[in-house]
């Protein structure tokens, strides 16, 4: 072992040579570490990015329906505040998970109007029960004289002070905390902009000067020997003064240890209107109460659009925030099923879901490219994702996608996406108002009656309607015993896997109509078959069918779930719930699944089915007797088009 110098080189000492060759060893063994727990962590963050926006975008979607449906002054403040707290709640998510974006500098700052009340109100909303719990004092102090509306990047203003406040309430024990917001003017010349001023004061426990560099620091938790009970992981400050960074602020702190802190900082923010904000309360009251009712910004009746998610509840969330448009709008579960509809339908616009069971998004696109028969090789197509991770969108780009739609979808977004991406000559811009419709909610002084298990009143969050939370029972229950029956074969095969899949669907199931201690125990199934923990799957899986099963009993007595067979035996036909079991013949003969497939022609054979329909439901019964999975599949989805 040498080392080189001006006039050549010298041997090491034997020891010497010896200590930085193990040392050198180990650096790079610590590298290949340090790379893989980055990519670890990017994977984690990918995961849970998807598994936490997804139930978000059946919470948003289904709210947005109520903004759009309710005409009561309470439900409408409700569902406003719903969807605030939602999108912010989307919002910290979005950067909390994908922590790696800050990390690599690529955070984007969107300017957008915003209404100064209406972002306190947020922040007041957010954070007065939280101090309330704790027997706080919280007071807003905002300048009466502040412009109303602004321009600057609402999301990552509201994250800020959130992420402030938050840590002032978590931090103080008695007494109050303060947020004031004013305003200074910008040195411009035109007087376009201000520089907007926010402090929040708090009388907790201060900071030590010597831990002032901490605070800042990813992960990092001062005084943890008096603080050791509050919760929390220590990336709010650190993501607080990198974002105020890209925004061309800092974060000022003042503190005295034992007494309390201020901690403020000044934006510089474009002024839209210059109106005084005044009474910022009364300013937020009289926005919601003069807020437009929702209404279409076109209509597109002639243009026809495909939708691909193998969750039903996103594919009713698609097609709901779309239904005053007038678009015609086919849905298919799977990739499987994307491809047969692409041969047989051409699309104006092809919306496709990136994380999907067997055949994913990025896989079904690409086969299309190859398909014989495409009708739709020139059609647009759009990725849905609730994959957020820095490079995600130059990665569907890079593979050839025409646009790119988070989830949860935005409703303008969403329209504004459809108006520019269909032919113009379907695409009619309107801008008036639809009709107030009639009321779907729970008529006045009717309740749900008590079912063991089902909590009635998350069922309503997911599906505020009567109606559309009776027709989720419905195919719910009708979909009990097939689900059962190929869980129970998946299980007897030890096929992981598929055995994975199934019950993350049945997880789901329960959960959307409010029946959470069974989404609970078949989360625990679908964490142990993930991890290979087959011995807990062993342990639990009876136990799960018996409670699972057990709800064809309890949901038995609903009305217009169970549907009594009247005279000739059968029930009225129920076109969703039918679509639903057709959906899982398909399935079962798929995965070679016989019994599934035959319980699931049972459940049809219960329906008195139309006689176009019944004349082909005679051919799928003779293909699942004969096991014909490919005539069993075509048939069943050529019944799924007849209504």
């Amino acid at each position: 072992f040498t080392v080189p110098v001006e006039d050549g080189i010298i041997p090491l000492p034997y020891r010497m040579a010896r200590f930085l060759m193990v040392m050198t060893h180990e650096l790079e063994e610590m590298s290949v570490r340090a790379n893989a727990a980055n990519m670890a962590k990017s994977i984690f963050l990918s995961s849970m990015s998807h598994d936490i926006r997804t139930p978000i975008n059946a919470v948003l979607g289904m709210d947005e329906m109520i903004l759009r449906e309710a005409r009561e002054k309470n439900i409408l403040e409700y569902a406003a505040n719903i969807r605030t707290a939602g999108n912010t709640l989307l919002g910290l998510i979005n950067d909390i998970l994908d922590f790696s974006k800050i990390e690599a500098g690529k955070m984007d700052i969107i300017p957008v109007e915003y209404d100064m009340a209406s972002v306190l109100n947020d922040l007041a909303n957010m954070i007065s029960l939280r101090a309330s719990d704790k027997g706080l004092s919280f007071t807003v102090k905002a300048d009466r004289d502040l412009p109303s509306t602004l321009r600057g990047d609402e999301l990552r203003l509201k994250q800020i002070i959130t992420n402030i406040l938050t840590n002032a309430v978590k931090y103080t024990g008695k007494g109050s905390v303060t947020l004031s917001a004013g305003f200074e003017p910008d040195p411009d010349p035109e007087g376009r902009f201000i520089l907007l001023s926010v402090s929040v004061t708090d009388t907790g426990t201060g900071i030590r000067p010597e831990d002032r560099d901490r605070l800042f620091a990813p992960f990092e938790r001062i005084d943890e020997g008096r603080n050791h009970t509050v919760e929390g992981t220590g990336l709010g400050m650190a993501i607080t003064t990198q974002l105020l960074s890209r925004m061309g602020s800092r974060l000022e702190v003042e503190s005295e240890y034992g007494r309390g802190s201020t901690f403020s900082f000044k934006l510089r923010q474009e002024v839209v209107n210059p109106e005084p904000m005044g009474d910022f309360e009364e300013a937020f009251q009289r926005s919601l109460a003069e807020r437009p009712q929702y209404h279409e910004s076109f209509r597109a009746p002639e243009a026809r659009v495909l939708a691909v998610d193998d969750m039903f509840i996103n594919l009713s969330v698609f097609r709901g925030l779309l239904k005053q448009t007038g678009v015609r709008i086919d849905t298919a579960q799977s990739g499987k099923e994307c491809l047969t509809r692409l041969t047989e339908t051409a699309y104006d616009l092809i919306f496709l879901d990136h994380h999907m069971p067997g055949m994913d998004g990025v896989e079904t696109f690409r086969r299309m490219k190859s398909l014989p028969g495409n009708r739709n090789l020139s059609t647009p197509v759009v990725m849905l994702t609730a994959n957020a991770v820095s490079g995600s969108r130059e990665e569907y780009s890079s593979l050839g996608f025409a646009g790119y739609l988070a989830k949860p979808i935005a409703p303008a977004a969403l329209e504004k996406l459809l108006r520019e991406s269909l032919p113009p000559e379907k695409v009619q811009i309107t801008a008036c108002e639809e009709e107030p419709g009639p009321e779907d909610g729970r008529p006045a002084g009717e309740e749900w009656p008590p079912v063991d298990g089902l909590d009635w009143d998350l069922a309503e969050l997911h599906l505020p309607s009567r109606e559309l939370l009776t027709g989720a029972l419905r195919d719910f229950y009708n979909t009990l015993d097939p689900h059962a029956e190929r869980l129970d074969t998946l299980f007897r095969e030890d096929n992981e896997t598929e055995y994975r899949v199934l019950v993350h669907g049945m997880k789901s199931a329960a959960a959307m109509v409010g029946i959470l201690p069974l989404a609970g125990l078949a989360r625990v199934l679908e964490y142990a078959a993930r991890d290979g923990d087959w011995e807990t799957v062993t342990r639990l899986h009876g136990v799960f069918l018996k409670e699972w099963r057990g709800f064809r009993e309890k949901l038995r007595a609903l009305p217009g779930v169970a549907e009594e067979p009247d005279g000739d035996g059968a029930a009225d036909f129920d076109p969703e719930a039918v679509k639903a079991l057709l959906s899982g013949v398909a399935e079962a003969m798929d995965n070679f699944d016989t019994d599934g497939a035959d319980k699931a022609v049972e459940e049809i054979g219960r329906f008195r089915l139309p006689p176009a329909l019944a004349e082909r439901f005679e051919e799928l019964k003779a293909a699942v007797l004969d096991v014909d999975g490919d005539s069993a599949m075509r048939i069943a989805d050529e019944m799924s088009k007849g209504f």
